[in-house]
């Protein structure tokens, strides 16, 4: 089943078409399913959700550059794999009063925009 996840992983990191492709591929695959939302419980409790589904949409809409909801960038932040593509992230005025520890997943960023939020301490590994 790993190489399962794996390949569902690579579909999602594709682009959109993709995307609806990883999750047609997990139809009537109710362990793939189970796994993958296991897999992805950090990315789900950013959204609030609990169905594999809800990270397709995510990556979807993140590949159609549609807009995020503040969530929505968390979650991104949350997911590894995606978080290390991102070299630039808005989460101005998002009402942060911290930054999440996944922010070291962000290993490409080169832009941060935090203004107008509430955050008292910035995270050493982001300071550089």
């Amino acid at each position: 089943m790993t190489t399962e996840i794996e390949k569902i992983h690579q579909l999602l990191l594709t682009d959109a078409t993709n995307a609806t492709l990883a999750l047609q591929l997990t139809k009537k695959q109710p362990d793939l399913t189970t796994a993958l939302e296991q897999g992805f419980a950090p990315v789900l409790t950013q959204l609030g959700k609990t169905k594999f589904s809800s990270v397709v949409t995510l990556v979807k809409k993140f590949h159609n550059k549609k807009k995020l909801s503040t969530k929505e960038k968390l979650a991104l932040v949350a997911y590894p794999q995606l978080a290390a593509t991102l070299t630039i992230l808005n989460l101005e005025k998002c009402r942060l009063k911290a930054l999440p520890a996944a922010m070291g997943n962000l290993t490409e960023l080169q832009l941060l925009y935090l203004f107008q939020n509430k955050i008292t301490e910035f995270p050493p590994h982001l300071r550089q």
